[in-house]
C-alpha cells in the first residue's frame, strides 16, 4: 500500500510493508528528481510501552538491524561490480605484463605489450598480441630482443575461466657479447636478426571489474627454441618458458 507523505516541498513516496512484515527500511523515492533515496527510515515503535530494562535492548536491536541493512546495500552496490565475466561477443583491448624465465636464462625477466580480444560465443573467444621481451643467456654472453606477434584461441568451459592454445611469430634479434677467435668465443658474426616460430598453451581467468574494463590473469608456456647456432656449445640451451601474464582489457 503506497501513502504519499506530507511534505509539500519535496513530495515523496515511501513503500509501506504490511502490517505483521517488520522491514528494518524503507526506501524512499523521490519522483521530482527521479532517484531513489539509499536511506534508512524505520518504521515508527509501537506505542506500547516497553518495561523497564527492555527499552534499551530494543533500540540497540534496531540500531543493529539497520547497520546491518547499511552494509548490505553497501556490499548490494560495490560488490556486483567484481563479478565473472559474462560477455558475449565483446571486443577489449588493453595493456598486458608478465614474467618469465627461459629454463637456461640467466635471470627472470618483465614481458610487456598489448592485448586485442574478441569474445566470440558464450565459449569461444580469439586473442592477438603484441610484445616485447629480453633476456641474457650463458652469463651474458648472448643478449636476445624479440618481438612475438601471437594469435591464440581462448576456450571457456566455465564463462570465467578459460584454456589457451595458439602460435607466434617471434622477430628475433640475438647480440653475442664475445669477440670473434677469443677462446671460446664465436666462429664468425656479432649479431644476427631471424624469425622464428614458436607456439604456447595456457589457462587463465578473465573477471569483471567495473562495467567495461575486464583483469585477465593467465598462466601459459611458450614452446621455443633460438638455437644459437653461432655460439659453439649451445646447441643444448633450452629457451621454453612458463610466463605468468596480467592484463587490463577495456571493452570497445
Amino acid at each position: 500500500m503506497i501513502h504519499a507523505e506530507n511534505r509539500p516541498e519535496t513530495p515523496q513516496w515511501c513503500v509501506i510493508p504490511p502490517e505483521g512484515i517488520n522491514y528494518p527500511f524503507n526506501p524512499v523515492v523521490d519522483f521530482f528528481s527521479g532517484s531513489i533515496q539509499l536511506c534508512m527510515k524505520s518504521r515508527e515503535p509501537s506505542r506500547t510501552r516497553a518495561p523497564d530494562g527492555e527499552g534499551t535492548s530494543l533500540r540497540r536491536t534496531m540500531d543493529e538491524e539497520q547497520m546491518t541493512v547499511r552494509c548490505a546495500l553497501i556490499l548490494a552496490l560495490f560488490i556486483p561490480g567484481m563479478v565473472p565475466c559474462t560477455a558475449q561477443n565483446g571486443i577489449g583491448f588493453g595493456p598486458l605484463l608478465g614474467l618469465y624465465k627461459a629454463r637456461d636464462a640467466d635471470g627472470y625477466r618483465i614481458v610487456g605489450g598489448a592485448a586485442l580480444r574478441f569474445r566470440l560465443s558464450e565459449i569461444i573467444g580469439l586473442e592477438g598480441s603484441v610484445n616485447y621481451r629480453e633476456e641474457t643467456y650463458s652469463h651474458g654472453s648472448v643478449d636476445v630482443t624479440s618481438w612475438p606477434v601471437t594469435v591464440t584461441g581462448l576456450l571457456y568451459p566455465i564463462h570465467f575461466v578459460y584454456g589457451a592454445i595458439g602460435a607466434g611469430w617471434y622477430s628475433t634479434s640475438v647480440r653475442y657479447n664475445i669477440s670473434p677467435g677469443s677462446p671460446g668465443g664465436l666462429a664468425s658474426v656479432t649479431r644476427e636478426t631471424r624469425q622464428q616460430f614458436g607456439w604456447h598453451c595456457g589457462a587463465g581467468v578473465e573477471l569483471t571489474v567495473f562495467s567495461s574494463v575486464r583483469l585477465v590473469g593467465e598462466i601459459r608456456y611458450v614452446f621455443l627454441n633460438y638455437n644459437f647456432k653461432s655460439l659453439p656449445g649451445s646447441n643444448g640451451v633450452i629457451s621454453s618458458s612458463p610466463v605468468m601474464i596480467g592484463c587490463l582489457l577495456f571493452d570497445l
